[in-house]
């Protein structure tokens, strides 16, 4: 994908606020409004500092340029420093994602210092891999039905994509986690694919105000990171074609036709294994 360069005159132009994907976030990237492109000192001033590494250091972001020399992820944990490149939109979207899940990022840094530091697997482990996957390109897809859920897994997109946006509403809602996966809504292309962790829940906590639902998402999934394990292994992902979702692609009409690229809806390959629905009280 092109990089979209910031404008110092109308960045947030460049951002899409009435997309679905923003739901998340169009609180944070209207609070970060100005002239100029949202540096590390606007983010620190505007964004809700609470967040804090797993080695208990409030999360500031800093310039690049002055830590370069550090490991990233190591630094995040001993400090709470956040290496952040000025004008750079990757590194912006990271920082609304510590914002908005502050344990779920918290958690995943954690498993990677340990990692590093030979706490836990030496070198660069399969587990250090899932996590900068999901970090990157994450998602979480919320249901009450766990058939809905398991359409995702088996891939049977008529029934996971099947009616309306109240129809999709009424079954999933839908929290991207990744970074990368925002900045992709830059300019959208159809194959974009986020990778799912897929969660069950009752239709009481499903029912849940949506802010509400979030946080108490983020506290649940950071403690199973941080404490039983998830994330080590890419089958616990499932791929979503987020264009797929009703109401997410608008320059072409989500038709027939549409659901029947298989370059963007495949198949469930013959032996393909992965996904898996993690039960949740929320």
């Amino acid at each position: 994908m092109t990089r979209l360069a910031p404008d110092v005159s109308s960045w947030l132009d460049a951002v899409e606020l009435d997309h679905p994907c923003w739901t998340d976030y169009r609180d944070a990237l209207t609070r970060l409004d100005g002239e100029l492109f949202p540096g590390p000192a606007r983010l620190n001033a505007r964004l809700d500092g609470r967040a804090r590494s797993s080695g208990s250091h409030l999360i500031r972001f800093v310039p690049s340029s002055a830590l370069a020399q550090v490991d990233y992820e190591t630094h995040i944990y001993q400090t709470g420093e956040v290496s952040t490149r000025e004008n750079n939109w990757h590194d912006l979207f990271n920082a609304l994602c510590w914002y908005k899940w502050p344990q779920l990022k918290g958690a995943m840094n954690r498993r990677h210092y340990l990692s590093m530091t030979g706490h836990a697997q030496a070198g660069r482990s399969s587990d250090r891999d899932v996590l900068t996957l999901f970090d990157e390109c994450g998602a979480v897809l919320v249901s009450p039905s766990h058939s809905a859920l398991n359409a995702v897994i088996t891939h049977q997109w008529d029934r996971v994509f099947n009616g309306d946006a109240v129809q999709w509403n009424a079954r999933f809602r839908i929290f991207i986690t990744g970074h990368a996966m925002l900045e992709k809504f830059l300019q959208p292309y159809k194959a974009m694919t986020a990778n799912m962790l897929l969660v069950k829940v009752s239709e009481k906590d499903f029912g849940m105000p949506r802010a509400r639902q979030l946080a108490a998402l983020d506290a649940r999934l950071g403690h199973a990171v941080k404490h039983s394990g998830l994330l080590t292994q890419t089958r616990e992902l499932s791929p979503l074609p987020l264009p797929g979702i009703p109401g997410w692609w608008q320059d072409s009409p989500q038709d027939n036709d549409f659901y029947r690229d298989r370059s963007v809806f495949r198949p469930a390959g013959k032996n393909a294994v992965g996904g898996q629905i993690i039960p949740l009280e929320l």
